[in-house]
């Protein structure tokens, strides 16, 4: 894109979402497709067409939209990470994590988006696990994201919270109640 160019989506771009953030899904559409047909390789009227089809409840049309944004730029991990976060919301845990791990292999091994959601996977697949072996592998792994997290940022409160709802889990109430704490400090 072009200077001149660059800054008329921008501010098309920047219209859409007000419409979109004022509930305006059908108008918000009509002008991000009309950006897709013109700059076919941006991908955030794409993940903006997703979203809006997320605050539908139309899941399948924002995969199939993530789908595309995804095709057009490999290396963004927010299609990934919107499909990866769809599928969890969905109880698809395998899909879900199959995106999370692409992110983390492929994209960036840090994003604490992707960290945060194989914690929650695991997480709950902890809750859920009746034999001892998977139990200890999940109650590692998922204390490891939450970890990796808020060793990298320890005003995380998504990990922090993460953190809380572990401890909890394995009988350390002092813990949990110290993590939680945090989060409600910082919310508050």
């Amino acid at each position: 894109l072009e200077h001149y160019e660059l800054e008329q989506v921008l501010i098309v771009m920047n219209i859409a979402r007000l419409k979109e953030d004022m509930g305006q899904y059908e108008e918000s559409s009509e002008v991000l497709r009309g950006i897709v047909r013109r700059f076919p390789s941006y991908v955030d009227p794409l993940l903006g067409l997703a979203r809006i089809c997320l605050r539908k409840h139309d899941k399948n049309q924002a995969a199939q939209w993530l789908e595309v944004a995804m095709e057009v730029d490999k290396t963004r991990p927010e299609p990934w990470l919107m499909l990866a976060d769809t599928y969890s919301g969905q109880k698809e845990f395998i899909r879900a994590q199959d995106k999370y791990e692409h992110v983390l292999k492929s994209i960036n091994t840090g994003d604490a988006h992707a960290q945060l959601g194989m914690g929650f996977i695991y997480l709950n697949a902890l809750q859920t696990c009746t034999l001892p072996d998977k139990e200890e592998k999940y109650s590692k792994l998922a204390l490891d994201y939450y970890q990796k997290v808020l060793q990298n940022d320890q005003s995380n409160i998504y990990a922090a919270h993460g953190l809380g709802c572990y401890m909890a889990f394995k009988g350390h109430y002092d813990e949990a109640r110290r993590c939680l704490a945090r989060v409600s400090q910082a919310t508050f």
